[in-house]
């Protein structure tokens, strides 16, 4: 193949039939490329599809996942409460000192 297009390149007159192989080469390339990304495509589409026909779907565990994080966010700001209340401080953040004589 390589010899071909070596003694196509050299040849005066297969200049013309060298860029044609070259315009068809890059075109065949480019129809591959698409056709791959559309294939891409069409298959997740499918996987989707089937998921969504077993119930097996993102949106439902992205739902679950956010109504998880909003209960550990609940518990965390009880937990806070209650350590807040437990030890009071002053407003500026600095330790009461108590008087002792």
């Amino acid at each position: 193949m390589t010899t071909l297009i070596q003694k196509l390149w050299t040849d005066q007159v297969g200049s013309s039939i060298s860029a044609e192989m070259a315009l068809v080469t890059s075109v065949t390339i480019g129809a591959l490329v698409m056709s791959m990304a559309q294939f891409s495509a069409t298959v997740n589409r499918e996987f989707q599809k089937s998921a969504e026909h077993t119930g097996m779907t993102i949106s439902d565990l992205e739902k679950q996942k956010e109504d998880k994080d909003t209960l550990a966010k609940k518990e965390q700001e009880k937990r806070n409460e209650a350590d807040d209340n437990e030890n009071p401080s002053s407003p500026w953040g600095v330790r009461r000192s108590e008087n002792q004589e």
